[in-house]
């Protein structure tokens, strides 16, 4: 059985105890903290003491099924508090917790089990069609249990933690896969990342020295807990603390501040896209009135500043991703260079590399890698994809996929992925920068930009904006605009105004959704106009 005071060391850099697993740290949490709320959530909020006992059955129940060590347990489900209980179930038994997006069609399922062998699937109702297609087009069958109706051959979550006895924890290492979890695919396929129990504490580790969390914070994030944001850096770090996580069922521009009041949180996370359409939304009187006293993301806009001063609280700059962690945090109060994300954390290591893996100077753009002398701190491969491990990990770097650069002083500004760039007419466009621009029109929410096919090779580009209510602003207009603030290798030949852009659960654009439904019947081509105001008499 694992002893939590073995399990931990002392962490030289803070003086407080190191957790070296995720089940360590909830057992010192549990022992310290059994009373405290440790998942708040709209369904339901667990104790620590609540969440040990259900997980205890529920751990029975999976190893009454032939669950082990080292065997992996997938759940494709909505945000739910029975998501977690079955991590803790999982932990306990030695096995890795598989949440899959339950956006996933059966195609997607399908790779994603090859991939990810599980040893048992757990599925929500509106996804049991597309589980059951999945498995069939893997062919995969697995014992499959169900969170709510049962269809034939299936078991019921109800059946599976009902049982007695304790099945124990084991003695889990750091370097033992805590979970696997799938990156969003915006840009292309999901990889599936498996993650170590040191990957989790470490991220813990980072956040506590550079944000200074304590037991009195409550962590919120309304995305889901499939993604690093909501498992790693909220649940994993209200753990850490002996703390509460406050999880919402999705990302809201109404129930946001909402639920940061409800639950009374101090921390949240946003994204760049979320952030927007939070600040774009109409002021209160009230937007003040909240308990919130940090905020973290990555890549804040210009108006970051200006957001702090509505909502009184502070914005933090960080980078980080699935694969690496967070290797990368801006410091409260911390005088950084405008742009700048932050410097490297400790025990991680940042370089600009060109596309021969060459390492480059101070302001040179090429793509971030990172790497750290720490085992297990970055991920361990992509799951069922050696080939794919291979081309990230090269010259003892791990090859983020992103774009930026390092200024004379270490700080990381983060330019957006090497796949978002648009090539037009011999010169690279940034989708990241040209979107920044778009985004600064008063009338504009949030913007993405997209290469599309040119009848002269290579891309023209297309800009998809929501525009903000009641302003009146057209596609014409957006292009003219555009046209007298852009160099002319960066000319936006197509412009839709839309509702809405397709998105992943995090609230990132899916750009491979706009690039294969690029031209539509409001799709607004500026060349077609120039062309018949040309043909006029």
């Amino acid at each position: 059985m694992i002893d939590p005071e073995a399990a931990r060391a002392t962490a030289p850099s803070t003086g407080r105890p190191r957790a070296t697993t995720v089940s360590a740290l909830f057992l010192a949490a549990l022992r310290a903290a059994p009373g405290r709320a440790f998942l708040a959530m709209a369904q339901a909020s667990l104790t620590y003491t609540q969440a040990a006992d259900w997980s205890k059955a529920l751990a029975g129940g999976l190893a009454a099924r032939g669950v082990k060590r080292g065997d992996r347990v997938a759940i494709v489900s909505t945000n739910r508090p029975e998501m977690i209980v079955l991590w803790l179930a999982c932990l306990r038994l030695g096995a890795c917790f598989c949440p899959i997006n339950p956006g996933f069609t059966g195609g997607q399922l399908a790779n994603v089990l090859r991939r990810m062998t599980p040893a048992l699937i757990v599925a929500e109702p509106a996804t049991v069609a597309a589980v059951a297609e999945g498995m069939a087009r893997a062919e995969t069958p697995l014992p499959t249990v169900a969170l709510g109706p049962a269809p034939s051959g299936w078991s019921t979550w109800h059946d599976l933690e009902r049982h007695d006895g304790d099945p124990g924890w084991v003695d889990a290492e750091e370097g033992d896969l805590a979970a696997i979890l799938c990156t969003s695919g915006t840009t292309g396929p999901s990889k599936a990342v498996a993650l170590s129990h040191r990957w989790f504490t470490k991220i813990c580790e980072t956040t506590e020295r550079a944000w200074s969390f304590s037991p009195r914070d409550v962590f919120y994030s309304p995305f889901p807990l499939y993604h690093i944001d909501a498992l790693a850096i909220t649940v994993a770090s209200a753990l850490y603390h002996a703390t509460t996580a406050a999880i919402g069922v999705r990302f809201s521009v109404r129930r946001f501040w909402e639920e940061v009041r409800r639950f009374e949180a101090t921390v949240f996370d946003v994204m760049g896209s979320t952030l927007a359409l939070l600040w774009k939304k109409a002021p209160r009187p009230d937007d003040r009135d909240n308990p919130a006293r940090l905020g973290w993301g990555v890549a804040f806009p210009d108006f970051a500043p200006a957001f702090e001063e509505r909502f009184g609280c502070m914005l933090i700059d960080c980078y980080g991703s699935t694969d690496v962690g967070l290797p990368v945090c801006g410091l409260p109060g911390e005088p950084k260079p405008p742009g700048a994300c932050g410097q490297a954390a400790e025990g991680y290591e940042l370089a600009i590399l060109s596309p021969a893996g060459e390492r480059l100077p101070p302001g040179s753009s090429g793509e971030i890698a990172v790497r750290t002398d720490e085992p297990h701190a970055l991920m361990e491969g992509y799951v069922g994809d050696p080939e794919a491990t291979l081309r990230t990990w090269r010259g003892l770097w791990h090859h983020t996929g992103d774009r930026g650069r390092l200024d004379p002083q270490g700080y990381l500004y983060f330019e957006g992925r090497l796949s978002d760039s648009i090539r037009r007419r011999g010169e690279n466009v940034s989708a990241q920068e040209l979107e920044e621009l778009v985004q600064t029109h008063p009338d504009v929410v949030e913007a993405a930009a997209i290469g599309v096919p040119s009848e002269l090779t290579e891309d023209d580009i297309k800009v998809a904006a929501i525009a903000r209510p009641g302003t009146g602003l057209t596609a014409p207009g957006l292009t003219g605009w555009l046209a007298e603030r852009l160099p002319r290798y960066m000319t936006v030949r197509y412009v839709e105004l839309v509702d809405d852009l397709p998105r992943t659960d995090t609230q990132k654009v899916m750009k491979t959704a706009l690039s294969a439904r690029w031209r539509t019947r409001g799709t607004w081509d500026a060349d077609e106009a120039r062309h018949l105001t040309e043909e006029q008499p």
